[in-house]
């Protein structure tokens, strides 16, 4: 449909397949290139949670184990002027959580 309006052209055709109008039969196409550019926005992934357990698998940062309840743990501590970001929040299960309290992990 985007190469009929116009709006695409073929880059590589696939001769094994065609397709078939009443009186014409079109290549079937592979790869097609747009004739204009369309920005795609562009979507910042939100610090949360559950974003930042995805990231790190659901596993504990420290010990590796994945079948325990999980927390966010800050990797240098509030008390000690960390902030909340992506480099700095890490998912821990709540005994390594405890343990690390409000140290480095040095």
């Amino acid at each position: 449909m985007l190469m009929y309006l116009g709006k695409a052209e073929p880059v590589l055709n696939d001769n094994s397949k065609a397709i078939h109008s009443v009186s014409i039969n079109y290549p079937w196409p592979s790869i097609i290139r747009l004739s204009r550019y369309i920005r795609v926005p562009y979507k910042k992934v939100v610090l949360t949670r559950k974003n930042v357990l995805r990231r790190d698998g659901y596993k504990c940062s420290y010990c590796g184990r994945g079948d325990l309840t999980l927390t966010i743990d800050h990797i240098v501590p509030k008390a000690r002027g960390g902030i909340d970001s992506w480099d700095n929040l890490i998912s821990a299960c709540t005994k390594c959580n405890n343990k690390k309290g409000d140290r480095t992990p040095e």
